[in-house]
């Protein structure tokens, strides 16, 4: 069984790599559409794909808070 402490480290730094990755330069890409006046750029193909993402982000963070608790608890 992989040590907790590792676990934690692993599923934190996939949640930082989807946050670095893929939301930031989404965000980025529709306040650059939304400043050229193209308020089309983001509705349903904006809100699948920043819910799939998120979705991701908060079971690798809430993977990541159950090991370090039971990394904790095993000290």
């Amino acid at each position: 069984m992989p040590c907790p402490t590792f676990v934690a480290l692993t599923c934190y730094t996939a949640t930082l790599a989807i946050t670095f990755g893929v939301n930031i330069p989404f965000i980025n890409g529709l306040s650059r559409a939304a400043a050229a006046g193209d308020t089309s750029a983001g509705g349903k193909s904006f809100e699948r794909r920043w819910t799939l993402w998120n979705i991701h982000r908060t079971w690798l963070s809430f993977a990541a808070l159950v090991s370090v608790s039971i990394a904790r608890a095993s000290l």
